[in-house]
């Protein structure tokens, strides 16, 4: 098994936390994981992007060259990111920021678009929209466990926000069934 990610967003959306929150809990699931993130030197407000290869055999590079999933938090990281995401795969993003005219699109098998910026923003907190998507990703693929990921976020977040940060993973969970 060898499953592909790509997150893409702008800087500020917990883009590459996002994709090290992924890395480690496929460690803790026993999976071998790349992890790689790019941004511009302007941080926040510019194009981010984290590439995640997870497998049951040794991973030797860092980047998803077709990914299986592709997870957008902006208008600007769907069109970027959507070059890249093998035909048929599964699309993820945030319709809260992502118009709908601009959802369309004819690559993805599965498009799956929830407002998680707003979901999180009635939680309290608007900066953790990027782990309503974790959720719904964890949901359709499988391949990773809500466990495995909690642990995951306790270790990556060293205990900041816990609740609000679980409440959100858990809302993502249950918007993508």
């Amino acid at each position: 098994m060898k499953y592909e990610i790509i997150i893409a967003g702008i800087g500020g959306q917990g883009v590459v936390s996002s994709g090290i929150l992924l890395a480690q809990a496929g460690l803790l699931s026993g999976l071998h994981a790349a992890q790689s993130g790019s941004y511009s030197a302007q941080v926040r407000g510019a194009f981010t992007r984290a590439d995640l290869v997870l497998s049951d055999e040794s991973v030797d590079y860092p980047y998803a060259t077709l990914a299986d999933a592709l997870v957008c938090l902006s208008s600007e990281g769907l069109s970027r990111g959507l070059a890249h995401l093998k035909k048929g795969g599964l699309l993820l993003l945030d319709s809260t920021v992502i118009p709908a005219d601009e959802q369309k699109n004819d690559k993805a098998g599965d498009v799956v678009a929830i407002p998680a910026t707003q979901i999180a923003t009635d939680l309290g907190r608007a900066q953790s929209a990027n782990l309503v998507l974790i959720g719904a990703f964890l949901k359709k693929t499988g391949i990773l466990t809500e466990e495995k990921l909690r642990e995951a976020l306790t270790i990556v977040l060293k205990g900041k926000s816990l609740d609000v940060n679980f409440a959100c993973l858990e809302k993502g969970l249950e918007a993508a069934s």
